[in-house]
């Protein structure tokens, strides 16, 4: 069964936010987006709340999106 997976941070400001979104956008088309099992990677960023963006993920089952979050893990070390 496929995992979906949605993040949303508020960051600091506006412009931590658009950092941020820019970060993610060059990490997912590095690694995320890459992985095996991932079926979908997305970043929004919030036009009403632009402190705010959103990470939709969509993963093929619980075994691919645990070894994507293992990795993750290994990343932000």
């Amino acid at each position: 069964m496929a995992v979906r997976v949605i993040v949303t941070i508020t960051a600091p400001s506006a412009e931590a936010a658009a950092a941020g979104v820019a970060e993610r956008v060059a990490l997912c088309k590095s690694t995320e987006a890459n992985e095996e099992g991932c079926l979908q990677y997305e970043v929004f960023h919030s036009a009403l709340h632009p402190e705010r963006f959103v990470l939709s993920e969509l993963w093929s089952d619980r075994a691919a999106y645990d070894k994507h979050w293992q990795l993750q893990q290994q990343r932000e070390r």
